[in-house]
């Protein structure tokens, strides 16, 4: 069907075509399956997609050097995540039990190259710059407290959580990248409980019967 979309063609064109025209171009069985799914008739099962282990909020951008930047990207983010996060949790009462923050800053690379003149321990000193740099470049991830109840889904509870871990950070700016993603989903303790009491109450039923 998304393959008729795209090529402007409506099922109801297709179903006035003559079969023979459709068969000569895609074979007998393939055209029984084209006419019955443009009339709605199929017979296959429909498979229900996995639910998500987890969700990941993420952008790159130019290097800011101010957390005021930073804060304005997490909004960005925070507003992604939390309403991925808010449609899990209508469809299937599932919540995130934990919230990372992945940051990477960036700085000039330094490079002992070929320079003339360097004497061994300033040619040390940069090497050991450059294989900080590279550290640096790779970034690193920090938990975050997830926001408890229905502020888990407000962005500017999560966006506040992310700050207080951006700013204790030493190594933050300048910056280049940040990600927020949200893992380890569980049944909501709430729904779970309501669950279990309906189930109790149906098997007492039963019983009485």
């Amino acid at each position: 069907m998304c393959l008729l979309v795209r090529y402007g063609v409506a099922p109801g064109d297709v179903v006035c075509l003559p079969r023979h025209v459709l068969e000569r171009a895609f074979g007998p069985r393939t055209t029984a399956w084209i006419l019955d799914l443009c009339i709605g008739k199929l017979d296959e099962e429909v498979v229900e997609r996995g639910r998500p282990k987890s969700m990941l909020a993420a952008k790159s951008f130019p290097l800011v050097r101010e957390l005021s930047a930073c804060e304005r990207w997490m909004n960005v983010l925070a507003f992604e995540l939390c309403k991925r996060m808010k449609d899990e949790f209508d469809a299937h009462r599932r919540r995130a039990k934990t919230l990372t923050l992945h940051y990477r800053p960036t700085s000039t690379h330094p490079s002992v190259g070929n320079r003339a003149g360097l004497t061994e321990k300033t040619k040390a000193r940069i090497q050991g710059m450059a294989e900080a740099y590279g550290r640096r470049a790779s970034g690193a991830s920090k938990s975050i407290r997830v926001p408890s109840n229905h502020k888990l889904f407000e962005p500017a509870a999560v966006v506040a959580e992310g700050m207080a871990v951006l700013k204790s950070l030493p190594d933050v700016l300048p910056c280049a990248h940040l990600s927020l993603s949200a893992h380890n989903f569980i049944e909501d303790p709430l729904t779970a409980g309501i669950d279990s009491l309906f189930e109790k109450v149906a098997q007492q039923r039963s019983e009485d019967d």
